[in-house]
């Protein structure tokens, strides 16, 4: 799966650039509250996003990825790009390595919120997986930060259980209030409907109002339709 992918709506339904018998994967979706980190990108608001990935034959995979944005009431078009490469490590643990740049447009300073991130990540059988994140300009603020991210995955019938946890650090306060490291834990359920799939979670942080606006508890909808994928 993409790990790139921001919102909790979009890692649930980005089809993987590795999925059998297609090389290219798209979607579109809307999401009652686009949440990166736990934390509002949208204020609370309802988000229109988008996906495409490509996935080659040696492991390599490239994508897109857009989404409608909001910061300190300056509305913003999020569009990031993003290229790694899978590899097995034995016949159920897969690595993977990436980077992804970040670009926020048609905001009141195009360009001062863009940052470059890396990451590196495991993965066990097709459910579990483990993988670290790390920028040293988030946002364009000269914050270096890490993420260290748990997700697991169960299918219950025609229903999709995604589990996640996380741990962020930063390397000074302000940003998060007077808290250098966060944790955030994610609950879904998903269903596909003939291609189109319907998320329900519930989203909670360690960070109070003081901390940071916009990072309280959330129930969260969406929708998503993958288009057909080709080779």
């Amino acid at each position: 799966m993409n790990n790139l992918c921001r919102s909790s709506i979009a890692c649930a339904v980005l089809l993987s650039p590795f999925a059998a018998h297609a090389d290219a994967s798209w979607n579109v979706g809307l999401v009652s509250d686009y949440r990166y980190n736990g934390v509002s990108q949208s204020e609370g608001r309802a988000a229109l996003q988008a996906g495409a990935g490509y996935g080659f034959d040696n492991g390599f995979y490239a994508g897109v990825w857009g989404s409608n944005a909001r910061y300190n009431d300056d509305s913003v078009m999020e569009a990031d790009v993003y290229g790694g490469y899978m590899f097995p490590l034995s016949s159920s643990l897969t690595a993977d390595v990436g980077y992804g740049r970040y670009h926020y447009l048609f905001s009141d300073d195009v360009g001062a919120l863009n940052y470059d991130e890396y990451y590196a990540g495991v993965t066990l059988g097709t459910s579990t997986s483990l993988y670290y994140y790390y920028t040293d300009d988030y946002l364009g603020m000269d914050l270096a930060q890490n993420i260290y991210k748990l997700t697991h995955t169960r299918a219950l019938g025609d229903y999709v259980l995604r589990l996640s946890v996380a741990q962020t650090e930063v390397n000074r306060r302000g940003f998060y209030g007077d808290e250098k490291d966060y944790q955030y834990g994610d609950v879904s359920v998903s269903r596909n409907f003939s291609g189109t799939q319907l998320t329900l979670g519930v989203m909670a942080t360690t960070l109070d109002e003081d901390d940071r606006d916009y990072a309280d508890s959330v129930v969260y909808l969406g929708v998503s339709q993958a288009l057909p994928a080709f080779r």
